[in-house]
């Protein structure tokens, strides 16, 4: 895949729901519903804010993120599933932790 996205937004690979319960009970894929979180695929460039800073400069490849549930523009391309979103849409990102 080549795509060169634009200032602001970022390709986030939606994670899917555990449809297994601790007990090993399956359940139906639409019982479960769609965490609002994904793996940031790629990333547009950083904007800036009046300041000339940059904004959401820790944001990087891999890292996993939450954002808003109605947000963004979901597409399938080559058959899978990605959201497309603005720094805006996101509420949270889950740093890895350093050893």
């Amino acid at each position: 895949m080549n795509l060169d996205l634009m200032p602001g937004w970022l390709m986030v690979k939606p994670l899917l729901p555990e449809t297994k319960t601790k007990i090993g009970i399956e359940l139906p894929a639409d019982a479960v519903e769609q965490p609002p979180c994904g793996e940031v695929i790629a990333l547009g460039s950083l904007i800036h804010n009046k300041n000339e800073e940059y904004c959401f400069p820790d944001l990087k490849v891999g890292l996993k993120v939450y954002f808003q549930k109605w947000g963004g523009l979901s597409m399938k391309i080559e058959g899978v599933k990605y959201m497309f979103l603005q720094y805006k849409d996101l509420i949270a990102v889950e740093k890895k932790e350093e050893k």
